[in-house]
């Protein structure tokens, strides 16, 4: 299940509502740690430490056209291989920058996955779907 953040609700509201238009993003996924952030985009645990000393960072992705109220992934997205262990991935967070920036939606992985050194993360083509409600 995937949830919408508070930030993304108020840019909806203020884009159709009021006018006030919001310039398009390029999405960053990003991957968490025993749990996801709220609503307001605080907690949870992302992965952290830089690229070359962990291998994480957030990836941008492409998104399918919206059909029915929902896109997915419109191509598999690749993590560097470990170079320490991340630990369990549990969720997702989607934020409008490869680094800080604004948490759009997030939500958790149906199955946690444990990575270690070497391993590479990779959600598939059509496997992340994000649904309006």
């Amino acid at each position: 299940m995937t949830a919408k953040s508070n930030w993304l609700e108020n840019a909806v509201l203020e884009h159709f509502l009021r006018n006030n238009t919001q310039s398009a993003v390029t999405p960053y996924i990003g991957l968490f740690l025993t749990a996801n952030p709220g609503e307001d985009g605080s907690g949870g645990s992302e992965v952290s430490g830089p690229v070359g000393t962990t291998g994480y960072e957030r990836q941008a992705c492409g998104f399918s056209a919206a059909s029915g109220g929902a896109v997915t992934n419109g191509g598999d997205i690749a993590w560097n291989a470990a170079i320490t262990a991340w630990g369990t991935i549990v969720g997702f967070g989607i934020y409008d920058a490869a680094s800080g920036g604004n948490l759009l939606y997030y939500g958790d992985f149906n199955t946690p996955r444990v990575i270690g050194i070497d391993d590479i993360f990779v959600i598939l083509a059509g496997n992340l779907d994000i649904t309006e409600l």
